[in-house]
């Protein structure tokens, strides 16, 4: 409960410049956790490629924060202190949850210990109705086979990927999928992981229209960024201009396609008429990624810091500093940007 408290705390203060005079008492939430996204990769902080007409939407109708930093510049213990509202290091989470020799010899737990608060409960606990879908990477997976599942955190509903357990989906010859399935736990659905993002959204639709009479609280955490990406011929082919770069080509391939599937999430409210009672925040778990093979290779690596020095597993400012947006039309109105530190 006092992560729930300090939630709505800081989108109070933090949007208080533009008050407006009604907003709903008790407003849903999804909240979208893009994975190693760039701080620059978006038209609405100055991205020319590629198009990102409905997250700049998000940006247009809220507000567009313009020095929001992250807790790490790795997955999970970014994603554990969005989740507990703590510094990740309280739970020993200073690295990515891998297999057990690995954490052990990092002096890291297996998974995210169920003592630590987690925001999904607070809201479980006032009657909001709550869901996870998309990557978790806060224990399970590898050979950790006892990490909780997100229920345990406070979800109704979940729908993972490799890195955790539960209902998830799964790749066909990737080895970290081949290895999740041997340890059973929940419903495996094999999916290409160009079609992660459209299952997701699917997923999200579906969990809204279901509990659009009363609250809900809705994690949408999309991994197809994270590389190796995979988009389809179709989608490479709206870049062909960037053929000679190829991870640069995919890259803008996959954004552009998450985009796409964000509109019909942002559709979907708008057609349900709950966009003005629903928060909405999209945000970036990391810096883009800079795996040495790109330089290796010779090739300019994929993803925008906006000229900021560093890019994932950097603590320089393009490792941490993240596009943050928020909308919720009932609370405070369109503004400008905001340099405020968050």
């Amino acid at each position: 409960m006092r992560t729930l408290i300090t939630f709505a705390a800081f989108l109070s203060v933090s949007c208080a410049p533009s008050p407006v005079e009604t907003a709903p008492e008790r407003p849903n939430v999804v909240f979208i956790l893009i994975d190693d996204m760039g701080y620059a990769d978006l038209g609405s902080y100055g991205a020319e490629h590629p198009p990102t007409p409905n997250l700049d939407r998000l940006a247009a109708d809220g507000t567009r924060f313009t020095d929001f930093y992250v807790a790490s510049p790795i997955c999970s213990p970014s994603r554990v202190a969005f989740t507990t509202g703590n510094y990740p290091t309280r739970y020993g989470v200073t690295g990515h949850f891998a297999g057990r020799k690995s954490n052990r010899d990092r002096g890291m737990p297996d998974f995210l210990p169920l003592d630590a608060p987690a925001v999904a409960r607070g809201f479980q606990s006032a009657g909001y109705a709550t869901a996870h879908f998309g990557k978790w990477h806060q224990g399970g997976g590898r050979d950790v086979d006892n990490a909780p599942h997100p229920s345990a955190y406070g979800f109704d509903e979940s729908l993972v990927t490799f890195e955790g357990l539960g209902d998830r989906i799964l790749q066909r010859d990737h080895g970290l999928s081949a290895q999740s399935a041997e340890l059973g736990q929940g419903e495996i659905t094999w999916e290409p992981k160009h079609r992660n993002t459209e299952i997701y959204v699917d997923r999200s639709i579906d969990f809204i229209r279901r509990n659009r009479e009363g609250n809900f609280y809705l994690h949408l955490w999309l991994n197809d960024v994270h590389d190796p990406f995979k988009p389809t011929e179709e989608q490479l082919a709206k870049f062909a201009a960037f053929a000679d770069e190829p991870y640069v080509q995919q890259y803008y391939a996959v954004i552009d396609e998450m985009d796409r599937q964000l509109g019909r999430l942002f559709d979907a409210l708008d057609e349900l008429q709950l966009s003005d009672d629903t928060i909405v925040i999209a945000v970036s778990d990391n810096g883009p990624t800079a795996w040495p093979r790109y330089y290796k290779e010779g090739e300019r690596p994929p993803g925008e810091t906006g000229g900021f020095r560093g890019r994932k597993w950097s603590l320089y400012e393009g490792g941490v500093r993240e596009p943050f947006l928020v909308r919720w039309p009932g609370r405070f109105r369109p503004g400008p940007s905001t340099g405020r530190r968050s």
